[in-house]
């Protein structure tokens, strides 16, 4: 069960200069009208790639703050070092979306660029838990910025999502994202990724952003988000 139908109504299109261009060759996917996204709250997930012809594609996943219904999908290759704009477009498009990239590997470059060149104010952070080496890059000893999927967050992010689904609290609308979700197993070792020849990346930024509504406050006073209480430690 993945909360409500798939939509047949799309438009594929690009954001230039701060506009919707359509575009069906773009990297980005409306589920809604761009009149419906005026004075909403988004969160936006991102699983970041290098941008290789032969590598993954990038995915951010954009969710309503408060229904958590899924609004829009951004996917493609574009290279690394335009990674950072493509993001801040992005979250400045849905109305200053609170943006959580992931912050492993090359990642750190581009979280890196949003928050100390850009200074992107929603830009997802929490307390670091003490790894030396992501302080060093990142530069700050007591918060770490964007979000790290690790073997000790991913299984709970996964879960949550697989709970919110169940229950509704997340619904999805694209079509190629129930494709991953279907072909995203466990392969033992607590190893959880995409069957052999399939892809993970809309799994991974759509839960990247379900873990965003969950834990960052809404931006507007009228939105109610759902949260479950905090696990034991």
């Amino acid at each position: 069960k993945l909360g409500q139908s798939i939509k047949n109504e799309f438009e594929k299109g690009d954001i230039v200069k701060d506009k919707f261009i359509p575009n069906r060759k773009g990297m980005l996917t409306l589920f809604k009208p761009v009149e419906w996204l005026k004075d909403k709250d988004f969160v936006i997930g991102a699983d970041l790639s290098e941008g290789l012809e032969t590598g993954d594609p990038s995915c951010a996943q954009v969710l309503d703050h408060y229904s958590g219904e899924q609004v829009a999908v951004w996917h493609g290759k574009v290279p690394l070092e335009q990674l950072p704009e493509v993001l801040l477009m992005l979250a400045k498009f849905f109305n200053n979306a609170w943006l959580g990239p992931e912050n492993n590997f090359h990642g750190i470059g581009v979280v890196n660029r949003l928050h100390e060149h850009f200074q992107y104010p929603f830009l997802y952070c929490e307390r670091d838990s003490g790894n030396n080496d992501i302080k060093l890059r990142l530069g700050n000893p007591t918060r770490r910025y964007g979000w790290h999927t690790g073997q000790d967050t991913k299984p709970i992010m996964i879960q949550d999502l697989s709970n919110d689904l169940s229950e509704s609290r997340v619904r999805i609308n694209d079509p190629n994202t129930v494709d991953e979700i279907s072909t995203f197993i466990y392969h033992g070792n607590h190893k959880l990724a995409a069957q052999t020849g399939c892809t993970d990346d809309r799994v991974i930024a759509l839960a990247i952003a379900n873990q965003l509504r969950r834990r960052c406050a809404p931006q507007k006073p009228q939105y109610h988000v759902y949260r479950e209480p905090q696990r034991d430690a």
